[in-house]
């Protein structure tokens, strides 16, 4: 529209352009919507899987951690009673 005209008749017409494009606006408002969902979705698995995860790798690492604890004791009575079984050697070798 060029030149004076009457704002009725330029209401009317954004009116009309309006009311024309509006299952495009619905449309692409919708989409936009889905997506912005799909993100969220997408974000909060993410975040449950990273806490999953750490988990996970907490209980192997106290698992480890317990295995090496349980393997240092098994080693240090096993010396206790190498020690044992030496000092019976020693004594029965001064006796002799």
């Amino acid at each position: 529209m060029e030149g004076e005209t009457n704002p009725e008749i330029v209401l009317a017409r954004l009116h009309q352009a309006v009311a024309d494009n509006e299952a495009y606006l619905i449309a692409e408002r919708q989409e936009r919507h889905e997506r912005s969902m799909t993100q969220t979705l997408r974000q909060q698995q993410d975040v449950a899987y990273m806490e999953s995860l750490k988990a996970d790798q907490e209980k192997e690492k106290r698992k480890k951690e317990e295995l090496e604890k349980k393997l240092l004791e098994e080693q240090k009575q096993q010396q206790l009673v190498e020690n044992e079984k030496r000092k019976k050697e020693v004594k029965i070798q001064s006796i002799i």
